[in-house]
């Protein structure tokens, strides 16, 4: 049996005080170099913040239980099947609250067609090769990206001739069109769907193939579409703002602004509308049927 005398005890208090110090110091230190380290990268800054913050939001979270019309289930197989019902017809409620109206275009229809040029091997090898590196086999195909990486140089020749077609042909392949939907806790009473964000998981070769369109896309938004284009950001769209605003008040001019907070913005997109504005814009034939059955007979499942 060990017994400790007070100087022991003392000098154990003052190594212990110094101890918990050093801790402190190296972890604010840590996070300190790591915040400047990411400081461009909005998604490890946040990873960070969560940790420092001890924060359980934004994590995949074990769902033991769920609520559902008045009603707790445990089984495994109801709660995936309660979160898919939920989060497939979240949205198709929120629309059917909207009051409905006939939709006239009140632009004028873009005279010219446009066309999107051939998709080629080494567009496919280099946007294989920017998809940032994950070692999860996060979507329905169980493709990892490293993988991929590493047969892109074959498999990028095929792959062009497989896109060309399916462009030519007005076709989004079915098979890329399912999506495994994984809920993320956001905060609030564990056993409500609602405090759950469905965050959807697809496969590689359907992110490829969005990206190839996407880089098709750019150059026809808007310079004021500041989101979802290259080298432009929100952040981009506040500068701007400021930027506004200064410039007025320096002329001793009043600025206005009015905004709007969108529940489920995306989710509620009319897909009808969405498409006689594009054949307005100037997507028709081929081009216009791939986008409508891009949109069409999509599919997800959720799992936990």
């Amino acid at each position: 049996m060990t017994t400790m005398n007070k100087d022991d005890k003392d000098i154990y208090i003052l190594l212990k005080k110094e101890t918990q110090k050093q801790i402190y110091l190296a972890k604010r230190n840590h996070y300190h170099n790591a915040f400047l380290r990411h400081a461009k990268n909005i998604k490890k800054t946040w990873v960070y913040l969560k940790e420092v913050m001890g924060s359980e939001v934004g994590s995949s979270t074990k769902v033991s239980a769920l609520m559902h019309q008045g009603q707790e289930y445990s089984n495994r197989i109801d709660i995936a099947n309660i979160f898919n019902h939920f989060f497939c017809n979240i949205a198709l409620k929120l629309c059917d609250s909207i009051p409905q109206r006939d939709f006239k275009f009140s632009g004028i229809p873009n005279c010219e067609s446009i066309y999107f040029e051939q998709i080629t091997q080494h567009e496919v090898m280099m946007t294989i090769m920017n998809l940032n590196n994950k070692n999860s086999t996060g979507g329905p195909d169980k493709f990892s990206v490293k993988y991929v990486k590493c047969i892109a140089k074959t498999i990028s020749v095929p792959l062009a001739i497989l896109f060309n077609s399916c462009m030519m042909n007005g076709i989004f392949p079915s098979i890329l069109k399912i999506s495994k939907v994984v809920p993320i806790y956001k905060g609030g009473i564990h056993t409500d769907p609602s405090n759950y964000r469905p965050i959807s998981l697809q496969s590689i070769f359907s992110k490829v193939f969005e990206k190839l369109i996407k880089s098709r896309l750019d150059s026809l938004l808007n310079k004021c579409q500041y989101g979802f284009r290259t080298k432009s950001s929100t952040t981009m769209a506040l500068m701007d703002l400021v930027h506004t605003i200064e410039s007025k008040k320096d002329k001793d001019m009043h600025s206005i602004a009015v905004f709007l907070d969108l529940k489920k913005a995306f989710a509620t997109v009319n897909h009808d509308i969405l498409l006689i504005k594009l054949d307005n814009y100037g997507f028709r034939g081929h081009i216009l049927k791939f986008f409508s059955s891009y949109l069409s007979n999509r599919v997800q499942y959720t799992i936990i």
